[in-house]
């Protein structure tokens, strides 16, 4: 994904983007890898 000299209003859906390929790449991973790497730690 890239932006260029966008609006700033359009910052906010880059950082959802982002965020969410951080949240949703580690969960290809085995879940041993995700706990070894600290990743998708459910927060209860």
């Amino acid at each position: 994904m890239q932006q260029y000299d966008a609006p700033a209003s359009e910052d906010k859906e880059l950082v959802y983007y982002i965020e969410e390929s951080h949240r949703i790449v580690p969960l290809g991973l085995s879940k041993k890898k995700q706990k070894e790497l600290g990743l998708n730690q459910e927060t209860n």
